[in-house]
């Protein structure tokens, strides 16, 4: 029901800008739970992406030698620079997603409405291309989770005891 009324409001004021907070906080899990594969996808790689500085950066401080003769000095500002960018698609994907989520559901449903002819077939399609995953949701989690417990285990033991090292007194 929110979202037909948002999308009612969009029609009637022609504004396609609303905020979301789930799509701000949960980025592309949101998108993944909403079905939209293609925008999912891509940013969950960008997140990734933006992310993956501040996590050398955190190997190069803690595990000096990891890296070798690499330089290491451009991690901190790249670091910084992700978080500016993952902050400006936090920012953007709040803002537009439920535009975006309008247009996604409108082509979902035109597609299924011209490949089958009115009926129980037609409903049964449509509440199969709609609707939301939460596995999908669940899985990105995992995939960060996993990438950061990589990152942690490449920071080395100096990273983990001094983590450990707080919690044990």
């Amino acid at each position: 029901m929110y979202y037909l009324m948002q999308f009612f409001r969009m029609s009637e004021t022609k504004h396609r800008v609303t905020f979301s907070f789930s799509a701000f906080f949960f980025g592309p899990a949101y998108l993944l739970y909403r079905k939209m594969w293609k925008e999912g996808i891509l940013t969950g790689i960008l997140s990734m992406l933006f992310y993956l500085p501040g996590l050398l950066d955190l190997v190069a401080y803690y595990n000096p030698g990891f890296f070798g003769p690499l330089p290491t000095g451009w991690l901190a500002t790249a670091a910084t620079f992700g978080e500016i960018a993952s902050w400006a698609l936090r920012v953007v994907l709040a803002l537009f997603s439920v535009s975006w989520y309008e247009k996604h559901a409108k082509s979902r449903i035109e597609t299924v409405c011209s490949q089958c002819p009115e009926g129980p077939e037609r409903t049964e399609a449509l509440s199969r291309s709609g609707g939301t995953n939460i596995l999908a949701a669940i899985l990105y989690f995992g995939l960060v989770a996993l990438m950061e417990v990589a990152f942690l285990y490449m920071a080395g033991p100096a990273l983990v005891n001094l983590l450990l090292y707080d919690m044990s007194w």
